[in-house]
């Protein structure tokens, strides 16, 4: 069953001006969703009107197949059930970790006693009850909030960037750690970022947003491997887009003719991931290099082919790469065929092609 469904939501601050346009998806009980885009999509948007701080203008929210947000009825934001992560904790400072947890609990003292070392213990913060935010670490102050937000038994649990205000290294060990919480609560979670990766290693499906819209839902793998429009390749795996036309089974592209035997035609993009790329010496094409990046575990490369600009990584730190404007040969084994979608996604496409 469906913990939550948003249908044909859509939300304007100004008239005439749509932060939020036909948005529908559902999360199924259980399920940690991501909602992913750039700045301005209006991912917390859409975060804020699931917990009820915003109102939208038209469309329907329901929970646990009640609705609760809709022209004919509205549910306030402490009557839905809803646990909310803030993305900078909003710890109370003047409390301690326990009394943090214990707000909004509605218990009597024993149970609440109780109920708070089931949450320590779930957040593995045991023996820390008596300490207070300003001597808490970054990760430790975010399994705090974690865990006051799951104390009150909520139906569904949102967090909006919960992963934004950690260093790298925590940040990457923090993500396993809520993954786990999250699991281990069995709660249904929807969470908001603009990292690929915080959404590719936590959630079990990911809602990819740009310009108030859906542009795609689906599983982590299915969202990487078969971006639906160009906005998706290149926004969350970065994936080369070179303007192509599709006849029959072949892709007619400035790199040649390659073979396509799948359904589709007419213009569109050839579609080359990053990691699909492959230098060797008896490659099949033949590349200036442009610009080198050193990313620590590997080097980001750009390279033209004549007009066409092409982006890869190599994490052989023993390859040595020619200097900038040297050549180099390269071949890549994974390709695909993406039609062309209206003129604004072709735009976007472009304008993320070249920046």
């Amino acid at each position: 069953m469906a913990s939550i469904q948003l249908q044909n939501i859509c939300k304007s601050f100004v008239k005439g001006e749509s932060v939020l346009s036909n948005v529908n998806f559902d999360v199924n009980e259980g399920e940690i969703v991501a909602i992913l885009g750039p700045s301005g999509c209006g991912k917390t948007t859409t975060l804020r009107v699931i917990a009820g701080f915003e109102m939208q203008s038209e469309g329907t929210l329901r929970l646990s197949d009640q609705p609760i947000d809709s022209s004919h009825s509205w549910v306030p934001v402490n009557k839905r059930k809803v646990g909310m992560v803030f993305q900078d904790y909003a710890l109370f400072p003047h409390l301690s970790v326990e009394d943090n947890i214990r707000f909004g609990v509605q218990k009597p003292t024993k149970e609440c006693g109780t109920l708070i070392q089931t949450m320590l213990d779930l957040v593995g913060l045991q023996g820390m009850n008596k300490r207070f935010p300003h001597e808490l670490s970054g990760g430790q102050k975010q399994r705090v909030a974690l865990a006051r937000a799951l104390a009150p038994s909520p139906k569904v649990l949102l967090m909006d960037e919960p992963f934004s205000n950690l260093d790298a290294e925590l940040k990457y060990t923090m993500r396993f750690e809520v993954k786990r919480i999250l699991k281990q609560a069995k709660i249904t979670t929807v969470f908001v970022t603009h990292d690929q990766k915080d959404a590719l290693a936590i959630a079990d499906k990911i809602i990819v947003m740009n310009k108030g819209r859906v542009e795609q839902f689906g599983t982590p793998q299915e969202v990487y491997h078969s971006p639906a429009t160009p906005f998706v390749a290149r926004f969350l795996s970065r994936s080369n887009l070179v303007e192509a036309e599709k006849i029959g089974d072949y892709i007619h592209t400035p790199l040649g003719k390659l073979y396509d035997p799948s359904n589709g035609e007419g213009q569109g993009y050839l579609v080359i991931r990053r990691d699909s790329i492959g230098i060797s010496p008896g490659g099949d094409y033949e590349g200036v290099i442009k610009q080198v990046a050193f990313e620590g575990e590997y080097k980001e490369v750009v390279m033209t082919v004549g007009k066409v600009k092409l982006s890869f990584f190599t994490s052989d730190p023993f390859f040595a790469l020619p200097d900038i404007g040297g050549k180099v040969r390269f071949s890549f084994k994974d390709y695909y065929f993406l039609p062309e979608q209206s003129s604004e996604n072709v735009n976007e496409s472009k304008e993320l092609q070249h920046a």
